[in-house]
């Protein structure tokens, strides 16, 4: 691990984030965000994000409106790999460098992208939270099917969303 911001002691008030990079035409922010002010009235003050595109930065774009409301919740942006934000193109690379300085903490995990970097970041999701939140359409292969299964078999609560 290259940097981890992220405060000891804080994992039974942490949600993190996983779900698809392409979101259905009927996605609702504001459904999101309602979910989001649910999960905030329970307690829970920090939100990990692994910053892929899709959800996890849909989630940062609304967790960031909620802070006007909210100014205690924090958002930890988990970055598998020091130039993930390579793998980005125009306004998503912006957004994505925006959110990246906007965090409250940043985790970065490897120096450079590695074939199993990504699972690294799933795993670093589930181990240091206990409520995941998720956008799971029924794929039975991809990161985000792989962290809902960590989560169980760490015996994290799910909430899916979608």
């Amino acid at each position: 691990m290259i940097l981890n911001e992220l405060p000891p002691c804080l994992q039974n008030k942490t949600c993190a984030v996983t779900g698809h990079r392409r979101l259905r035409s009927d996605f609702d922010e504001q459904a999101l965000k309602k979910e989001f002010e649910k999960i905030i009235e329970r307690g829970y003050e920090v939100f990990l994000s692994g910053m892929a595109l899709g959800f996890d930065m849909k989630c940062v774009k609304v967790l960031e409106e909620l802070k006007e409301a909210y100014p205690f919740i924090k958002i930890g942006a988990v970055i598998p790999c020091k130039d993930q934000g390579e793998f980005y193109k125009g306004e998503a690379l912006e957004e994505y460098e925006r959110m990246i300085a906007d965090a409250d903490y940043r985790i970065i995990l490897e120096e450079e992208y590695t074939k199993d970097c990504m699972l690294r970041r799933n795993d670093f999701l589930i181990e240091n939270s206990t409520l995941i939140l998720a956008y799971y359409l029924g794929t039975k292969r991809g990161g985000t099917y792989y962290t809902i299964n960590h989560a169980k078999k760490a015996n994290r609560e799910i909430i899916y969303w979608n």
